[in-house]
């Protein structure tokens, strides 16, 4: 720089656009830029004091086409750096789909065992219960059929002794109307304590008279014990360990001891 300090101001701006309403002509005028000289010591510059110089516009190099670089420069580093960082996330985020998906199929497979070993406890459980319960029903079964039995048994033991009750009460019955009259019906064999009483009789027709005090009843001769035949055995003692006493054609039998 001279001895003279200069000062340029840029017009650039306020330069009016080719056509505009201040262009000479329609030609376009350009912008200019006016330098300023300032003496030393003096004050500032002041444009229309000092000499002017206009630079032409030929001399100037257009800088406009800089900031749409820059900014489509910027652009594309800031989308690779945006896609660097999606694609980054993404194999990240598939990364952990499929270690949740493995998880899931871990758990699906622990579910299946489960409801198997569930399916198989409920059938052995139903199992257990059918076999228990069978096995209480033939127990019962058993039981019942002893029960009855025994229960069978003792009414055949009734059966009897209600039969012996009612035998012993026929005996009585004939020992007492016996014992009231002192009589033995006419012929046939009799039952020695249940339809004959032991003691002495004398038969009332005794002129045909057979009779046989005997120790069994299946009429063998071996069996009899004692006998008489005619009006000089008319007289008979019957023992209580006689079985039956037989009589025929002897009319009754009258008790006289």
């Amino acid at each position: 720089m001279s001895v003279h300090e200069q000062e340029v101001v840029r017009e650039d701006d306020a330069t009016p656009a080719v056509g505009g309403p201040e262009s000479d002509g329609g030609a376009g005028a350009t912008g200019s830029t006016t330098v300023l000289e300032r003496l030393p010591g003096v004050g500032p510059a002041v444009p229309g004091l000092l000499s002017t110089e206009e630079v032409p516009p030929s001399s100037r190099r257009p800088r406009r086409w800089v900031a749409p670089v820059a900014a489509g420069a910027a652009a594309l580093l800031v989308g690779a750096a945006v896609g660097g960082w999606i694609g980054a996330d993404a194999a990240d985020d598939q990364v952990r789909v499929d270690a949740l998906s493995g998880q899931i199929d871990d758990l699906q497979g622990q579910v299946d065992a489960l409801e198997t070993e569930v399916a198989d406890t409920r059938e052995q459980a139903e199992a257990d219960v059918a076999g228990a319960r069978a096995e209480a029903e033939s127990a019962a079964a058993a039981e019942y059929a002893a029960r009855q039995a025994e229960l069978d048994a003792r009414s055949a033991g009734l059966d009897g002794r209600e039969a012996d009750l009612a035998t012993r009460e026929a005996a009585v019955t004939v020992l007492e109307q016996q014992a009231a009259d002192g009589r033995i019906a006419g012929s046939g064999v009799h039952l020695v304590g249940t339809e004959v009483a032991p003691g002495t009789y004398r038969a009332t027709d005794p002129e045909d008279c057979y009779w046989e005090r005997r120790s069994g009843l299946s009429g063998d001769f071996d069996e009899i014990i004692a006998n008489g035949i005619g009006a000089g055995d008319a007289t008979v003692t019957i023992r209580a360990g006689d079985v039956a006493f037989s009589s025929e054609r002897c009319g009754s039998w009258e008790r006289i001891g």
